[in-house]
């Protein structure tokens, strides 16, 4: 059975400052629309907190640092968590480890606290919310990559940053590729020196990773992937399911000026909520957004990675339309026939439909991807592409001309003796 450990420091200051040379798409990390507002970091964990009350937890341990605590503050958060969590144990501590030293001991601790092998929803950031419209398909996914039965210790399940993830899993490099599992789950065996705050594991597993560190223990690190926090050489296999259930609140402003994709920051709930099943237009303008939020970026980075290429940028645009469609029809509509949502029956239309509406809006796709590649790699990118398929045949036949030259040449200066 599921349980949480959630770690965050709520401050007031600024997590990320903007800086020219940050190295995130744009100086302004999440860029935002004038008169939309903030909320601020407490708001935003008040948010995240409300979220995760859909599951059923085995156990629950939060460790909460507030720089501007008060006993209102303290109050609140107790009340939203016992009033809303279903769960057989509940841990708030209003403090959280904040060295290798301290995560040791806490993660120590938890372990006794935590049934062995069973998985545990890790969060050490405070602006993650499930958004999935069904907590069913992640604890259905959940329950595969961690049967009671089987050794569940070095496993890690992606449950948040959707589109960077499923990306890696359409275009990752071919050593470390994703290869498909049981259940439409990708898997790989990963050796790093870096890992993510956005996995769930065994508590075991989080022990051996802290184990694997190699900062000064009493180095501050506010969270397992701290900023010049390195591992040695650690190896666990990870897994993807091509779905969104947890999306940082702030979007994805960091990777792309691209606008199309969900804005959560500025809705009444991060939770989706799924059109009737009667509703078939509706369904489909749904499905979209979600294929957008999920994979718009995979397409993006196939037509980067497949630059230059003496494909033509049509076909590879299409495939990775397709690829991503092969993905979404086991993320959502098969997982969503699962859960109850829609019927079987309706898979083949409802795949038909979205289909036809990717290609209807193919070309305002197409621009605001184009868009996003040449700012991130500038227009000589394309250029070099054009030049290699506008010469590269010419280019060869002169090639072609001189090596049968050359051979004639020394033909003939044998025929002569010299």
């Amino acid at each position: 059975m599921l349980s949480l450990y959630f770690n965050s420091r709520i401050t007031e200051q600024s997590l990320i400052p903007d800086r020219i040379d940050s190295g995130w798409f744009y100086p302004v990390t999440y860029p935002q629309r004038v008169g939309t507002g903030s909320l601020s970091q407490y708001a935003v964990l008040l948010k995240t907190i409300e979220s995760y009350a859909v599951f059923k937890f085995d156990t629950v341990i939060f460790n909460i640092t507030i720089d501007f605590i008060d006993s209102q503050i303290e109050e609140e958060l107790k009340k939203l968590i016992t009033d809303n969590y279903s769960a057989n144990k509940i841990i708030i501590r209003f403090t959280r480890p904040s060295t290798l030293d301290e995560w040791k001991k806490d993660v120590a601790e938890v372990s006794s606290l935590i049934e062995k092998n069973s998985p545990v929803l890790v969060v050490m950031n405070h602006d993650h919310p499930f958004i999935d419209y069904t907590p069913d398909v992640f604890n259905a996914v959940v329950e595969k990559v961690f049967p009671k039965s089987g050794n569940n210790f070095g496993k890690a399940l992606y449950y948040s940053h959707a589109p960077e993830v499923i990306s890696s899993v359409i275009n990752g490099r071919s050593r470390t590729k994703y290869m498909r599992q049981s259940g439409g789950i990708y898997a790989r065996d990963i050796t790093d020196r870096w890992v993510v705050s956005i996995w769930v594991m065994t508590i075991e597993t989080l022990g051996h990773i802290l184990s694997r560190e190699m900062c000064s223990g009493s180095s501050y690190m506010g969270r397992i992937d701290w900023a010049g926090v390195e591992y040695d050489q650690l190896t666990l296999t990870t897994y993807v399911f091509p779905r969104e259930f947890f999306k940082h609140f702030d979007g994805y402003g960091h990777i792309t000026g691209m606008r199309l994709i969900s804005d959560i920051s500025t809705a009444k709930s991060t939770v989706l909520q799924f059109p009737g099943d009667d509703d078939t237009n509706g369904i489909v303008d749904f499905y979209y957004q979600r294929w957008i939020d999920c994979f718009l970026l995979a397409v993006r980075d196939a037509l980067r990675k497949e630059t230059p290429s003496f494909a033509s940028t049509n076909n590879i645009f299409k495939k990775a339309i397709e690829e991503s469609l092969e993905l979404f029809r086991i993320g959502y509509l098969e997982a969503d026939v699962v859960a109850g949502l829609i019927h079987e029956r309706r898979i083949s239309a409802l795949e038909g439909a979205l289909r036809s509406h990717i290609y209807y809006f193919g070309n305002l796709l197409f621009e605001s991807i184009k868009t996003d590649i040449l700012l991130i790699d500038g227009d000589g990118f394309y250029k070099f592409k054009n030049l290699i398929k506008r010469y590269m045949p010419s280019l060869l036949l002169r090639i072609l001309k001189i090596i049968v030259t050359h051979l004639k040449n020394v033909r003939r200066a044998k025929e002569s003796g010299v």
